[in-house]
């Protein structure tokens, strides 16, 4: 297991406000049908810090320390 170092410098404001904001709005829907939908319907905002994460961990699994595949 390896310790990954979240450095979130790394990460654009702008994108860090869209993600605040979209967690803003998850959290206050209750009806978890109209979750999953909010979270589907967002994909892309969830998706768009992968790049990042992937650096922070030089690309390889936290867990396993093999090299991310997927």
């Amino acid at each position: 297991m390896i310790y990954i170092h979240r450095n979130w410098a790394l990460i654009p404001e702008q994108l860090k406000d869209d993600l605040r904001k979209a967690a803003a709005e998850l959290d206050a829907i209750e009806d978890p049908k109209a979750r999953k939908a909010y979270i589907l319907a967002n994909q892309g905002k969830w998706s768009a810090v992968r790049d990042y994460l992937g650096k922070m961990s030089h690309r390889k699994c936290w867990y396993s320390e093999a090299p991310e595949s997927v």
